[in-house]
């Protein structure tokens, strides 16, 4: 009864259907990759939790699921759950929530609830994933007109608030390679439906950026460099008072999960002429999002940690390169107060520096400055994120 389909379909295999099912295979991860990153950053996580989750988590949905051609990875419809999670209880809270509603999802599976997605009134199918356009459509307002937002605020009307506020920091060079890659994207299939536009527009945006130096924000300006293994699991930081807190966003990540994937099965089954077994495929989520979220707790850590080492040892001399973000210069007489080092690379008003002490200390105030051609890392400052 709680067989994955996996097991079910390996005596059909043959060698000329497994070489299908392998060029398929890299073909979903070169699409499903990129929207991993995308879907982290805009959760409010850093770009390499959402690659994690779309390779072990994928693996495991795929291996342990009930669907012959479902995968398991980042979703845009988790974007506003995800994003309220970690403004609210940081990446601690989303590691317990993300396990609580694996737990939830496998209890579901074995108590036979899959079949209940067929009692979903379909106008509430239609609301549900049209409320989520929207939702995903205002998270991405801020990088696509290249907006100087600190923070951006988890709710829909705070969030177009924000963007309203901060118009006067609008970027043209954000906007116009935004515009490229939506227009690749839109016109890529009249030319060919074998190669996803989403790559095209990838490949095409980054080389236009490194080519003509365009000041806009990269994943390596934004985050620092991605690391390339994956960390040892590691448990979070739980008590009782926390699970009270992250019952509802848990039980929420659940329904959710289990709503979308069943749903995506029953479309996939409509397209292959086959039946899913959703049982199975709430088990396998379940499964996936409780072996996934240890691996997400010290990945930025350690990238940060490299970060530093590398800014430490460039901290007598200019960064070279050109900075690529909007930053705050601190405020000199803060800086006093506060008995932090005074340097001389504190000259000018607009200087961009590239440490975390001064873009995030609340004692500074928020003056937006144009990004100037070189930054400097203050010798005092240890906790350094990156150098451009």
């Amino acid at each position: 009864m709680f067989k994955p389909k996996l097991f079910s379909i390996l005596p059909e295999l043959t060698p000329d259907r497994i070489m299908k099912d392998v060029i398929a295979g890299i073909m979903v991860g070169i699409v499903a990759l990129p929207l991993a990153i995308a879907f982290a950053i805009a959760s409010g996580v850093s770009p390499e939790k959402g690659l994690i989750t779309a390779v072990i988590g994928g693996f495991l949905v795929s291996f342990l699921g009930g669907s012959r051609v479902q995968i398991g990875g980042p979703t845009g419809a988790f974007i506003v759950i995800l994003y309220g999670i970690v403004q609210q209880y940081g990446i601690n809270g989303l590691v317990v929530a993300t396990i609580m509603s694996g737990i939830i999802l496998m209890i579901m599976g074995f108590a036979q609830f899959g079949s209940l997605i067929k009692f979903i009134p379909y106008p509430v199918i239609v609301g549900f994933t049209s409320g989520i356009a929207v939702i995903i459509f205002s998270s991405q307002v801020k990088d696509f007109l290249g907006l100087d937002i600190a923070t951006v605020p988890a709710d829909f009307i705070g969030k177009w608030s924000s963007y309203a506020g901060h118009l006067s920091t609008f970027d043209l060079a954000s906007f116009m390679i935004g515009i490229l890659a939506l227009l690749i994207i839109l016109f890529w299939p009249k030319i060919s439906r074998k190669i996803p536009g989403s790559l095209i527009a990838i490949v095409a945006t980054t080389v236009i950026v490194q080519y003509f130096h365009l000041d806009v924000a990269t994943i390596q300006s934004r985050f620092g460099e991605i690391p390339s293994m994956i960390p040892a699991p590691t448990l979070p930081s739980v008590d009782f008072a926390t699970i009270q807190h992250l019952i509802m966003p848990a039980t929420t990540i659940a329904l959710l999960g289990a709503i979308e994937a069943l749903l995506s099965a029953v479309v996939a089954d409509g397209m292959i002429g086959s039946r899913h077994k959703s049982n199975m495929e709430l088990i396998a989520q379940g499964a996936a999002n409780i072996i996934t979220p240890p691996l997400w707790r010290h990945t930025r850590h350690r990238s940060n940690r490299k970060n530093s080492d590398q800014c430490q040892e460039r901290r007598q001399n200019p960064c070279s390169r050109n900075c690529s973000r909007h930053h705050t210069a601190p405020d000199h007489a803060a800086l006093r107060q506060m008995g932090k080092a005074y340097s001389d690379a504190f000259s000018g008003g607009n200087t961009h520096y590239c440490c975390l002490e001064h873009e995030r200390n609340p004692g500074i105030p928020a003056t937006p400055q144009k990004p100037a051609k070189r930054c400097h890392c203050p010798a005092d400052h240890f906790r350094l994120d990156r150098c451009f």
